[in-house]
């Protein structure tokens, strides 16, 4: 059997440290028993059409998502195969793990960029290649909080299309630390179709709360 790849060393000590830490902590941290308001816009550029939508998000105890829809607006291809597709992946997908597309030495190389201050933390970037050309992975950066290894943003370009109907897809998350965690704040993607053109998606997240106390592994 082949050996699991090493720990990645940057030849900075704080950056490998940091990389330690967060590889331990998204073990142990897990975002379930919450519930958050999510507000959705998209938009077909080349057709001149946008929707939006807003909807409560719960993260059930088990990982499956819901969302109660409260209001929504503007063109319905929009909303039907840009927004409700996205939640309804989301959904779908909900509670499963996969380690082939986690952020991990087996599926990644890191590349210690350097340190900067975001939002009043200390950051640290990495470059990120994949090992592999496999569907949901991406080559991009990660921003950890040097502080408690938590990721801050996540951004790239997916190595494979994740469908035959689309091209280049791009992203960007950002995260908020709250209580020990980090919980997904707002999300950009950008997606070359071969039917639309681009097909551009931003969703924000906020009014967290806990249905149940945090849940913390184990």
């Amino acid at each position: 059997m082949a050996s699991a790849p090493e720990l990645p060393s940057s030849g900075n000590l704080t950056g490998d440290q940091t990389l330690v830490r967060y590889f331990d902590v998204s073990k142990r941290s897990v975002t379930r028993g919450v519930t958050m308001a999510a507000r959705f816009a998209a938009s077909l550029p080349r057709m001149g059409k946008q929707a939006a939508l807003e909807a409560r998000r719960t993260v059930m105890p088990d990982g499956a998502v819901q969302y109660d829809v409260l209001n929504r607006d503007g063109d319905r291809t929009v909303q039907k195969d840009v927004i409700a597709r996205f939640m309804s992946t989301e959904i779908d997908k909900a509670g499963e793990t996969n380690d082939d597309l986690a952020i991990t030495p087996q599926n990644y190389r890191f590349k210690f960029k350097g340190q900067q201050m975001h939002d009043g933390r200390e950051v640290l970037v990495y470059d990120l290649n994949p090992r592999k050309k496999r569907v949901g992975l991406f080559k991009g950066e990660l921003w950890l909080d040097a502080a408690t290894g938590l990721p801050l943003r996540e951004a790239g370009r997916l190595v494979k299309s994740p469908s035959v109907f689309l091209k280049d897809v791009e992203f960007a998350r950002e995260y908020e630390i709250r209580d020990g965690q980090a919980f997904l704040k707002a999300m950009k993607t950008t997606t070359q179709t071969r039917f639309w053109g681009p097909a551009e998606l931003e969703v924000e997240f906020s009014d967290l709360s806990w249905e149940l106390p945090p849940y913390t592994g184990g």
